[in-house]
């Protein structure tokens, strides 16, 4: 790890201030991927014991760890899990726990497409949008990986091209000419 990073400081494209400043992007967009999934994860598993202990339904300890789980897993995610269990107590009979089921099923996977986004912004400065889009994105392009590593990089493309503006700045030309007299412009 540490030689590798070393290997990159060496020869970086970048002087060294924006390597350094890539490095510490790098890090905050994972440090802030991983929490938002975590927090993500336990925000909906939360939210499901809370809804089966309520509506008695038992084994709340597995219930949670296999929402928790199924979190991490794009495309299938809590939604299956917690349809799965509405499903169970329509056949047992048990309507009204059935449809209060279904409902936080639908709850919980849009809780999952507003925490993610947020918590990704706010540790690394990426529009909610543009980071639940880089997870699809990193998603259909990388797998499964892709859903961690579609933020990171879009993040990483975000900060290059600020860095790189920035320095450009200066050598953009003025749109427009400084004002001169209507007879020196006519002239040229």
């Amino acid at each position: 790890g540490s030689r590798f990073i070393q290997v990159i400081r060496k020869y970086s494209f970048f002087p060294p201030l924006e390597t350094e400043k890539l490095f510490k992007t790098f890090s905050g967009l994972c440090n802030s991927v991983i929490l938002a999934s975590v927090i993500s994860g336990a925000v909906q598993a939360i939210i499901a014991v809370s809804v089966c202990f309520f509506a008695g339904v038992q084994q709340l300890t597995t219930i949670f760890l296999v929402v928790f789980i199924c979190s991490f897993i794009p495309l299938v995610g809590t939604f299956p899990i917690i349809i799965s269990m509405a499903a169970y107590q329509f056949t047992g009979g048990h309507d009204g726990v059935g449809w209060t089921l279904t409902i936080t099923a639908v709850v919980v996977a849009t809780v999952d497409n507003l925490i993610r986004p947020q918590i990704i912004r706010g540790n690394s400065n990426l529009h909610p949008l543009l980071g639940f889009a880089s997870a699809l994105g990193g998603l259909q392009v990388f797998g499964i990986v892709g859903i961690f590593l579609g933020p990171v990089l879009c993040g990483l493309f975000l900060e290059i091209a600020r860095n790189q503006l920035k320095g450009q700045k200066s050598e953009i030309p003025e749109i427009l000419p400084h004002h001169r007299p209507a007879d020196s412009v006519l002239e040229q």
